[in-house]
């Protein structure tokens, strides 16, 4: 992150509020001028931390506090395994983890997926009953109502992006291991999870 103001900024503001008079020379090469350039450095630094930090605050864009929210939530965890774990991987599976609590509810599924940066669509099903089904459709027993098919990408491949992805990250990456790990301990305990992709 940077500062909002530069080190001019601050060298202008200190200058002027040094004391005027003969003993307060500001000239370009004057000391006094250049001890405000020194100083306006150091400012320009802490202010520049000080918005990273409260960048970094926000699970969503942390960096320097990415470690802190991860031990926090107990990250990295078995769902992370065998992905390849990028900066915004680690910020997806915080966010995942903070609101991810389960509900009755596909649309809470799909959202879920969308932080860790899958698109899914979930299909349920009835079972057959006469009357209802018609000719074609699937036999499905009696426990099929409690089933839910997450379809998904075969392979969710992810590019690196400019300004998201850091340097030594692969340009690529690619995977659904923590798609299924995630969302299935939180599926109801009545509610069976299959896995479709295309």
């Amino acid at each position: 992150m940077t500062s909002l103001f530069t080190t001019s900024d601050y060298q202008s503001a200190l200058l002027a509020h040094f004391p005027r008079g003969r003993v307060w020379q500001t000239g370009a090469d004057n000391p006094l001028t250049k001890l405000a350039q020194a100083l306006a450095t150091s400012f320009q630094r802490v202010d520049a931390s000080a918005i990273g930090l409260l960048t970094g605050g926000f699970p969503a864009t942390a960096l320097e506090l990415l470690p802190e929210w991860e031990e926090s939530l107990g990250l990295p965890d078995n769902c992370t395994i065998g992905e390849t774990y990028t900066i915004e991987r680690r910020r997806q599976a915080v966010v995942s983890r903070l609101v991810g609590k389960g509900s009755l509810s596909k649309q809470c599924y799909t959202s879920l997926a969308k932080t860790l940066g899958y698109d899914i669509t979930i299909d349920e099903f009835r079972q057959a009953r006469a009357g209802f089904s018609v000719c074609g459709e699937a036999i499905n027993g009696d426990d099929w109502p409690f089933v839910w098919r997450v379809n998904a990408q075969q392979t969710t491949y992810v590019r690196a992006k400019c300004g998201v992805t850091y340097c030594g990250e692969p340009l690529a990456t690619w995977g659904n291991n923590m798609l299924e790990c995630t969302l299935n301990p939180l599926a109801p305990p009545f509610t069976v999870l299959l896995f479709g992709y295309h």
